[in-house]
């Protein structure tokens, strides 16, 4: 895809945003896109997600992006297993302050060449009510060796129910996993409970 103009606005009624390898390094700031569930910008150029007019837009979407990197950056919460990633729940934090989950976990893969497995990775969690299942992804094709950063965002309101009805807890817990082939491991991974002030502060650092 050609865009020799950019790209200025995203259509409100947009539900799925597939872009893989995409060339922008940020998407046109929209506060309308209500109806967005599901977005994927593996091995884009992205480095801030939204642009544009300065104001507070709440993530309602699942979203994630395979980069490649070799440090999980500071703003996750660094976790000491490998494939689980735990999110402390701050008792002093109102319920409706919070936003999403985001998750970061650096991956290698050993598939030489990338062809010979397109790695498929699952994410579930664990909460008062047990393991829950999210979402699965087939993985870009990945450089042999080199170390990648899976992120991945989610959205509080499909999960509110589900971690609301368990009553009080002090934390939850993700895990990715990989069935696949045995050429793909998880290194490390990093967490963070995302509030509003986290999404004031992004906007107000790139407006």
């Amino acid at each position: 895809m050609q865009l020799p103009l950019g790209l200025n606005c995203l259509p409100c009624s947009l539900k799925v945003l597939h872009w893989e390898g995409s060339p922008l390094k940020a998407l046109p700031f929209s506060n309308q896109l209500n109806e967005l569930v599901d977005l994927n910008l593996s091995h884009s150029k992205i480095e801030q997600l939204w642009h544009g007019k300065k104001g507070l837009s709440i993530p309602k979407a699942r979203f994630d992006m395979l980069i490649t990197g070799s440090e999980i950056p500071s703003w996750f919460v660094p976790q000491r297993c490998i494939s689980f990633a735990k999110i402390a729940i701050p008792q002093n934090c109102p319920v409706n302050d919070w936003v999403g989950f985001a998750l970061c976990f650096m991956l290698v893969s050993y598939a030489d060449p990338p062809q010979v497995c397109n790695h498929e990775v699952e994410c579930y969690l664990f909460g008062p009510k047990g393991k829950m299942f999210i979402n699965s992804r087939n993985l870009p094709l990945m450089e042999p060796y080199c170390p990648h950063l899976y992120i991945l965002y989610l959205s509080i309101d499909k999960f509110r129910h589900t971690i609301y009805e368990g009553g009080h807890f002090k934390e939850i817990e993700f895990v990715l996993k990989s069935y696949c082939c045995h050429s793909l491991q998880i290194v490390r991974c990093g967490s963070r409970l995302v509030c509003k002030q986290d999404v004031e502060d992004i906007f107000g650092n790139h407006s």
